[in-house]
């Protein structure tokens, strides 16, 4: 885990792309290498209705009632998460997703950890083909390709064993959708956080491995100019 921790607490870094740009696949590596805890929106939805806290059946009751959980909702499901982990490193995937997130986590006691946002650059056409070749384990998530990240046995995830299928939302017309949907309300927040002195990026189109390692190399340099200023 990171080490350095100020009086705040311990460090955040969001990682931010379009859909496909490799954010669960980084996310995932850097917690299981012991560097960052992951934290999703999606994952502490599923907490919160899981075991059953107030919040949990506020949202338990949006999406039976086939609506949207709101940005509001969704920030105090986040303030409370990080502020959980106040000593924890925490990597924040998938928040915040427009402004208005962008501008409610800004008011947030865990605002004050945000050391870098990590940008994964990847172009739009290069997203459709990584997309359409995606592959996920029905048990446990894990995110494979066809072409750039195949499974050692077809159609079966390398670590559980279980089938692999394709997301229903990887259709093409879904996938196009998508990306002018992150066009439109998350790509404007790379100048948000540009101004703001936060922004680092990084070329998603290389192997997962050699993402990781300049993403590693990112982290190691805003760690060290961080406990040297601080």
């Amino acid at each position: 885990m990171l080490s350095h921790t100020n009086e705040q607490g311990a460090p955040i870094i969001v990682i931010m792309g379009p859909p496909g740009s490799g954010k669960g696949t980084q996310g995932d590596l850097l917690e299981h290498n012991g560097v960052l805890k992951k934290v999703s929106t999606g994952d502490i939805l599923r907490s919160h209705v899981k075991r059953g806290t107030d919040l949990g059946k506020k949202v338990s009751a949006i999406i039976d009632a086939g609506k949207f959980v709101s940005d509001e909702i969704l920030a105090e499901l986040v303030e409370c998460e990080l502020n959980s982990l106040s000593k924890t490193p925490v990597l924040l995937d998938g928040y915040p997703r427009n402004e208005k997130q962008a501008k409610n986590f800004g008011q947030s006691k865990a605002f004050s950890r945000l050391i870098k946002v990590i940008f994964l650059s990847v172009s739009k056409d290069f997203l459709v083909k990584r997309l359409l070749g995606r592959l996920v384990c029905s048990s446990c998530g894990t995110t494979f390709h066809l072409k750039s990240l195949p499974p050692k046995l077809d159609g079966l995830c390398d670590g559980c064993g279980g089938d692999l299928i394709s997301r229903n939302d990887d259709a093409k017309e879904i996938v196009e959708r998508r990306l002018v949907q992150y066009e439109k309300e998350t790509e404007p927040l790379l100048n948000y956080y540009n101004k703001l002195g936060l922004l680092e990026t990084v070329d998603g189109r290389s192997d997962p491995k050699e993402v990781y390692v300049e993403i590693m190399s990112k982290i190691n340099k805003i760690t060290k100019n961080h406990r040297s200023t601080g």
